[in-house]
């Protein structure tokens, strides 16, 4: 029987604590990462998307440098970039939706996260490894199932004297595609006493149909000398949610007649042109998008915030703009999604845009324009070709004697 050698006893030494404690570099390493959006569905632009970004290390080791990057915000802020063994870190972007969003549909991005882990040496040299690994998310458009739209008036649109009864008309839309329920109510920061067309009773407002709510306010002996602008909403019931819905902010003014004339030599004035995506749609997931493009052509600067008035539309957004000076341009865009009794008709919108001067309202010219379906509605779908017509013999020529 040979006695093993010095040198054998060694390399089996090596071999069993390679069998109890494996080989480390056999296994490459992993990471554990997650994009998560919230809210993953959004109802329009200018709404805020938060992405989470969670990195979790699994490994007994640290990970030693690591980032993370986006296809939609480039590289990802993180306030660290060491992550100890069994450590999670969640970082975070936001996001504000666009009318580009609305029109495509849906908002994909994917993240990459990217990592060296750190030897057990504690330094970083050729015996390091490496690992990555990328998510996605997706956030997807969804019309508000409830959605109201109020528009305001008051006749008369002036005043001159305390005591003078001004009556407000408040004109609710059903803009979304679920019924909303009585009884409606208006909150105005003027008026304590409405009336509506319900009568505050049981009441449906099927998709796309109008109720009508009326209010008076008497002229107070403060009011004389300003002109009188109050602002309303209106709610009723959204059975498909379960839950109130209420309606835009809607202002109205009354003007104040001086007793004496003046000179009104700088007048605002807002011009507007419109344009549209599609002129023809087939389906119920088109979505048009129109374009109106507002130039002030008067004579003095009109202020904002500037809004586009427009009952059709589900969703609308306008440049920023505090002030628009003589000359100045903007644009606003309105986004309205194809419904199904659309695919046999045509959608015609009229709208136009509004701002201020010296507290008074400027609305601009109106503009109209129709979209219309592509869809044959007159006849049942066919395969079949349908007949060639036959074709009409040419008319014979006739020579006339030439003189």
């Amino acid at each position: 029987m040979h006695r093993i050698g010095r040198k054998y006893r060694l390399l089996i030494l090596l071999i069993a604590l390679f069998v109890i404690f494996g080989c480390r570099s056999c296994v490459p390493p992993e990471l554990e990462f997650d994009l998560v959006a919230a809210p993953s569905v959004f109802s329009g632009p200018g709404q805020q998307i938060t992405y989470s970004y969670i990195l979790k290390n699994p490994e007994s080791r640290a990970l030693g440098i690591f980032n993370m990057s986006d296809t939609k915000f480039g590289a990802v802020s993180c306030g660290s970039t060491r992550l100890e063994a069994g450590q999670t870190l969640t970082c975070q972007m936001s996001y504000t939706t666009t009318g580009q969003d609305v029109a495509a549909g849906v908002i994909h991005n994917t993240a990459l996260a990217k990592g060296i882990f750190v030897p057990e040496s504690g330094w970083l040299g050729l015996d390091a490894e490496s690992a990555e690994k990328s998510d996605s998310a997706e956030v997807v458009f969804e019309l508000p199932q409830c959605q109201l739209n109020l528009e305001k008036s008051a006749s008369p649109t002036t005043y001159l004297n305390a005591g003078q009864v001004i009556q407000y008309t408040y004109t609710i839309h059903n803009i979304g595609y679920a019924e909303v329920s009585g009884p409606f109510a208006v909150a105005d920061d003027k008026i304590d006493e409405w009336t509506c067309d319900d009568e505050g009773g049981a009441f449906s407002l099927c998709v796309d149909c109008v109720i009508t709510c009326r209010g008076s306010y008497t002229v107070k002996g403060s009011d004389v000398g300003s002109n009188i602008t109050n602002t309303a909403q209106a709610e009723g019931m959204c059975d498909a949610a379960d839950q109130v819905v209420r309606s835009n902010a809607a202002s109205a003014t009354v003007l104040y007649l001086m007793p004496t004339a003046t000179s009104q030599a700088a007048q605002p004035q807002l011009t507007i042109t419109v344009s549209v995506n599609q002129t023809v749609y087939s389906k119920t997931s088109d979505v048009i998008v129109y374009t109106y493009q507002v130039q002030n052509t008067g004579h003095a600067a009109v202020n904002g915030p500037f809004e586009l008035v427009d009952v059709k539309m589900d969703q609308w957004e306008c440049d920023t703009a505090s002030s628009l000076p003589v000359g100045g341009q903007l644009i606003c865009k309105g986004y309205y999604r194809i419904r199904e009794n659309d695919l046999c008709s045509s959608v015609m919108n009229v709208a136009y845009v509004r701002g201020t001067y010296q507290g008074v309202q400027v609305a601009s010219n109106q503009v109209s324009v129709t979209a219309y379906s592509g869809r044959n509605c007159n006849k049942p779908e066919s395969d079949e070709p349908e007949p060639a017509e036959p074709e009409q013999p040419a008319p014979p020529i006739i020579y006339l004697p030439f003189e």
